[in-house]
């Protein structure tokens, strides 16, 4: 959080020292915006990704009663599946690199969780998983 001045006078009914008043404001520049645009379209990618894969196998995967990595496992899911998580893992490191930059506190625990979380999502699409048939 950055910090500014500005000069008042006495007759503003605002007293300080040395006719100073300081207000707290954030640090919005270009590389803050787009890091927000980024992290609005990645996610907005993931959600159409997710929403394609529910309608497109909808008679293969129940999106109800079985996870969502049910979606590797029928042909032409693993694709998309991959692709949507790491746009929603690239949507919260942008968020998050965000947010620093704008200048509010990112610290402690939901950062951390919010960090691993999206380190987990790029792992799991990294390393392959069992493709054997009797996997249902």
């Amino acid at each position: 959080m950055t910090w500014r001045y500005r000069r008042v006078s006495r007759q503003d009914g605002l007293l300080s020292q040395n006719d100073v008043v300081r207000q707290a404001g954030f640090r919005l520049g270009l590389v803050s915006l787009l890091l927000a645009v980024t992290a609005l379209v990645a996610a907005a990618r993931a959600l159409f990704l997710v929403v394609y894969l529910a309608i497109a196998f909808r008679f293969e995967v129940d999106p109800i009663s079985q996870p969502l990595s049910m979606y590797v496992f029928v042909e032409g899911g693993g694709e998309a599946f991959d692709s949507a998580a790491l746009a929603l893992a690239a949507a919260m490191i942008a968020l998050l690199l965000g947010m620093i930059r704008a200048g509010v506190r990112v610290r402690g625990a939901p950062a951390a969780y919010f960090s691993i979380w999206a380190g987990c999502l790029v792992l799991a699409t990294v390393f392959p998983t069992d493709q054997s048939p009797s996997i249902e």
